[in-house]
């Protein structure tokens, strides 16, 4: 009797056990680093990356072999014929055949033309507000957005304009749209910003979601829409789901974003990932929104982001893919349109094709491929000689139209006496603080002009020695270095 009683508890013990083992695996929460940590580390990483093509080309050919996003990651009338049957892959026991209904929804094949260059991933998350990242997302060759984000002037400067490839959850056209059984106008009108893209939509995931789905693409056929509707294959979404629970994510459902990033990792040569942050504080430690547009945060227990995060974090620092995390760096005027022609120059295509896809004149094409052969890269070379609109200067000081010299006050030219004793090579760049007073000996300068100057002249007195031996010229409120605006 005491020998079962002792062998009923320990069976208990061991289902607890079990239960929490499986909820461990399930929820890992214990394995991720804190976000405090994880902010040291991205912060320790800094701006500095290198491509690892070696690295690169390991993870397309892993994403080949398990998922073939080449072929599958879309429904196409050469994949799924019909009588096919498609199984859900976010529901058991659910399943579509393919039938005269939705085989002519289907694209033929792959409608990409690959290989694909330069790819940027655009997530939604809140890190990306004020990182004035538009410019550097839009300079990309193929441009992949999630869940239909709003794209209006106010968040342009941060997350850009141009998409090619735009994901759409059923349960946004639920939420947002009423399920388009009142009206399509809204539906249609909200997506124009998106241009031409091909819309992306997982109408065989869940079965709720296949009718919002096929009725978001009779609304944009029905109104003869430049948008092409694309509907993601279960088997690929499957297949990619497995793959990175493999690798330590484990969650009901992999996010959109990750699903768009394991597709341009497949079809991409080059993948910049933008708006991946999952956590409520930035890096520099101030609150940051779920998305950048708002702050409505996703089910619990459903996606696992902090791992996703900690995965692709990984392949930045491998070389595989880079992720930009906070502000993108300024970029020097007029680099981006050369960037972008010798980048279609080095593709192999002509003058001509290059003129009409970027929309610029053909001089401008026929100039920067051919400052690009002369001086091997595209940015912008200082030029020789003093800056423009700036007279010489001489010894004795500016000649006025009547040819009398001025002269400085005698307080600045012993200001100028003090400071030269201490910095004897400034004695070129401060010569025309001398030379500032009318020849009937009245002051040409105001007190808030000399204020200033002298201000200037205390500012600059520990310059080094190496930038004193740039200046060029100086008028006392600013210097001119060799090649630089300082």
């Amino acid at each position: 009797m005491l020998s079962r009683r002792y062998r009923g508890k320990l069976s208990v013990w061991a289902a607890l056990c079990v239960l929490v083992l499986c909820w461990y695996y399930i929820y890992p929460g214990y394995r991720l680093p804190s976000d405090k940590d994880i902010v040291e580390e991205v912060l320790r990483q800094g701006e500095a990356w290198q491509k690892n093509q070696t690295g690169i080309d390991l993870y397309r050919k892993l994403l080949t072999e398990c998922c073939d996003p080449r072929r599958m990651f879309a429904v196409t009338k050469e994949n799924s014929p019909l009588g096919k049957v498609l199984w859900y892959d976010g529901e058991f026991y659910h399943s579509h055949t393919v039938n005269n209904d939705t085989y002519p929804l289907f694209v033929q094949d792959n409608p990409l033309q690959l290989p694909l260059k330069k790819c940027a991933v655009v997530g939604n998350g809140g890190i990306l507000r004020h990182s004035k990242c538009g410019k550097d997302i839009d300079q990309a060759d193929f441009i992949m957005r999630c869940n239909l984000p709003p794209l209006s002037k106010e968040y342009v400067e941060d997350v850009g304009t141009r998409s090619h490839l735009v994901t759409a959850n059923p349960s946004i056209i639920e939420k947002r749209f009423q399920n388009l059984l009142l009206s399509r106008k809204a539906f249609v009108d909200s997506m124009k910003v998106y241009g031409s893209s091909y819309i992306y939509m997982p109408a065989f995931s869940m079965k709720p979601g296949t009718d919002p789905s096929l009725r978001a693409y009779y609304a944009l056929a029905d109104t003869s829409s430049n948008l092409t509707m694309l509907f993601a294959n279960p088997e690929f979404l499957r297949t990619v789901g497995k793959f990175w629970k493999a690798r330590s994510v484990h969650a009901r459902r992999l996010s959109t974003g990750l699903f768009l990033v394991s597709l341009a990792l497949g079809l991409c040569e080059e993948v910049t990932a933008y708006g991946f942050w999952p956590f409520s504080v930035g890096l520099d430690e101030q609150p940051v929104s779920h998305h950048y547009y708002d702050n409505i945060l996703p089910y619990k227990w459903f996606h696992a982001m902090p791992e996703e995060f900690v995965q692709l974090w990984h392949l930045h620092k491998s070389g595989t893919l880079r992720m930009r995390v906070g502000r993108c760096p300024p970029q020097e005027g007029g680099r981006p349109q050369r960037h972008r022609i010798v980048s279609r120059h080095k593709s192999g295509e002509g003058y001509r094709k290059i003129t009409a896809a970027l929309k610029v004149p053909m001089s401008t094409v026929v100039s920067s491929i051919h400052e690009w052969k002369k001086f091997g890269n595209t940015r912008t070379l200082p030029r020789a000689g003093r800056p423009s609109g700036e007279k010489g200067l001489s010894q004795g000081g500016d000649q006025e139209p009547d040819g009398h010299f001025v002269r400085a006050p005698a307080y600045l030219c012993r200001e100028r006496r003090t400071f030269q004793k201490e910095q004897p090579s400034l004695q070129q760049s401060t010569n025309q603080a001398c030379m500032v007073e009318w020849p009937d000996g009245s002051q040409l300068l105001s007190k808030r002009h000399m204020a200033a100057h002298l201000e200037f002249a205390k500012m600059h007195l520990k310059d080094s020695q190496t930038m004193r031996n740039k200046i060029l010229w100086s008028d006392e409120t600013k210097i001119e270095l060799f090649g630089v605006n300082a």
